[in-house]
């Protein structure tokens, strides 16, 4: 499974209700609940701007201020814009959630978020994209992302990722002999956390780009990508875990499914694992778990959840640019949380639980 790294470097059912119960109890949200009501979302104009995604300055015509959530789309030869909003269009029909109260669709209708919801439910969002393209940058994506909120995001703490998902849409045609082998024709689905941390060696400031899959259509392998600049580490991993339920790459006509992830768990297994690491400064292997001492400088900064596609290779070293084959997807997500339990401290010693 080959997951984007330009992109990242450039960028849990639960009512509302129930989830201000906890957080009396000492149970935090690290991210605005995207729950509950539905979000007057921001979009993002497709390129970067001082290493960030350049954020469009109009909003949809939803009630509401701004939301904390925005719509990334990267790699995308035409965008979504909140212009384009339409309420209770036919089109966006659904067998289960009905016609969206808003949709947000490309030009070209390659690519598209429609909004769900119903009397007494959280809002639905439905991400679609097909046929992207690979680039020296990954393929082309489209998320929902959000920043932490001003609360403490360390990993010091058990910290948990909710969101109930299922595929609406998923189809995937190979037209090449080497389409499938190669990754060219490929749509993949995941969440992503951005999380600051230590260098353990140096301790100058690092970043790890920690993805969790939920779906692919081909099949989901470990990524793990290390580099080091002047004492500093860019991480990319992206791993499935046993027990960790894996959506299959097949639209499904029931209801949305409760995942429940730890995030710790996936950090415990990042660092207690073997890491490869080129650049400068960096050593050539190293075991994070020798030298992590504590988790309350790991801090989670942003989410992104979302999914990729291509059908295209357009990297200079491609010997085939046309299209081969075609790929969609279509995700739908609610009720989506990342709580942190400040009565569970978590430390590098924890992770034996795990193994």
């Amino acid at each position: 499974m080959r997951l984007p790294l330009r992109h990242c470097l450039l960028i849990g059912t639960w009512l509302l209700s129930a989830n201000a119960a906890e957080q009396s109890h000492g149970v935090q949200d690290v991210f605005p609940p995207l729950g509950n009501k539905i979000q007057r979302l921001r979009f993002h104009t497709g390129a970067a701007k001082n290493n960030q995604p350049e954020i469009s300055p109009i909003l949809p015509d939803i009630p509401g201020v701004s939301s904390d959530w925005f719509v990334a789309q990267w790699s995308q030869q035409q965008i979504i814009v909140p212009k384009a909003m339409r309420r209770f269009a036919d089109e966006t029909r659904d067998p289960r959630l009905g016609i969206a109260a808003y949709a947000f669709t490309s030009p070209d209708h390659h690519a598209h978020i429609w909004i769900y919801q119903s009397s007494g439910t959280d809002p639905v969002y439905e991400l679609y994209e097909e046929n992207g393209v690979l680039s020296d940058a990954g393929g082309s994506n489209i998320f929902l992302s959000a920043n932490a909120g001003p609360g403490d995001s360390s990993l010091d703490q058990s910290v948990e990722y909710r969101v109930d998902a299922k595929l609406s849409k998923a189809s995937v045609e190979y037209r090449t002999p080497t389409a499938k082998a190669r990754g060219v024709v490929l749509g993949q689905v995941f969440t992503g956390f951005v999380i600051q941390f230590p260098n353990p060696e140096t301790k100058k400031p690092s970043t790890l780009f920690l993805q969790i899959p939920h779906s692919a259509s081909n099949a989901i392998a470990d990524y793990r990508n290390c580099k080091g600049s002047d004492g500093s580490l860019t991480i990319t991993s992206g791993t499935h875990l046993p027990g960790d339920e894996i959506l299959e790459f097949a639209p499904s006509r029931g209801p949305l499914k409760r995942l429940r992830y730890s995030v710790n768990r996936y950090i415990c297994d990042l660092i207690t694992r073997p890491l490869q690491c080129k650049g400068r400064g960096a050593p050539t292997a190293t075991t994070l778990m020798d030298n992590v001492k504590s988790f309350s400088d790991w801090k989670i900064k942003s989410i992104y959840v979302g999914l990729e596609t291509e059908a295209q290779d357009v990297r200079p070293q491609a010997d085939n640019k046309g299209l081969q084959g075609r790929v969609a997807v279509g995700l739908q997500i609610s009720s989506l949380y990342v709580v942190r339990d400040q009565h569970e401290p978590f430390a590098p010693s924890d992770c034996a639980r795990f193994r």
